[in-house]
């Protein structure tokens, strides 16, 4: 690998052109190579505050007090669970507990608790395209929390029940 031609800057007007003054932060948009040169970067776990965040909030890269790090992508707190009977047969079900699916939602369980259910990805969904399951099943789906993932169920006989568990 070839070293990149030396900028003739020094490393504070480095350090200027990626500061936003604006919003008192580093523009993550900015590179430096820095080639033989002796910096270091001194940060107080105290009185500084470093942290790297996902558009959408839901993962973070963060500094402690104690100078530890925190990596925060998975399930938080929360959720929603339960039963839901599917009163007609050859009806698309939406795979959700209660009136909306849950916002932010990254996980989905289906536990399936009669025989005769079948699963997909639309509300065009019948006994007759949809992947058959069998009872005591249990369905995972991840999903992108900013998506709009469904999952739908269809029954072949009215009654048919599964257990949701749809997880932040």
């Amino acid at each position: 690998m070839v070293a990149p031609t030396p900028s003739r800057l020094d490393d504070r007007q480095i350090l200027q052109g990626a500061y936003d003054e604006a919003t008192g932060t580093l523009r993550t948009s900015a590179q430096a190579t820095i080639v033989n040169a002796d910096i270091s970067v001194a940060i107080d776990a105290v009185s500084d505050s470093i942290s790297i965040k996902s558009s959408d909030g839901l993962r973070e890269i963060g500094i402690n007090d104690d100078g530890s790090i925190d990596v925060t992508d998975g399930l938080k707190s929360g959720g929603v669970y339960g039963a839901v009977t599917m009163t007609l047969a050859n009806t698309a079900y939406e795979a959700k507990f209660g009136g909306t699916r849950l916002a932010g939602r990254k996980a989905i369980h289906v536990a399936i608790m009669t025989n005769g259910v079948y699963w997909g990805l639309d509300s065009s969904v019948t006994v007759a395209n949809g992947t058959p399951t069998a009872m005591g099943q249990a369905l995972v789906f991840t999903a992108d929390p900013s998506s709009s993932f469904t999952i739908f169920l269809v029954c072949a006989t009215p009654a048919a029940t599964f257990r949701i568990v749809e997880i932040p």
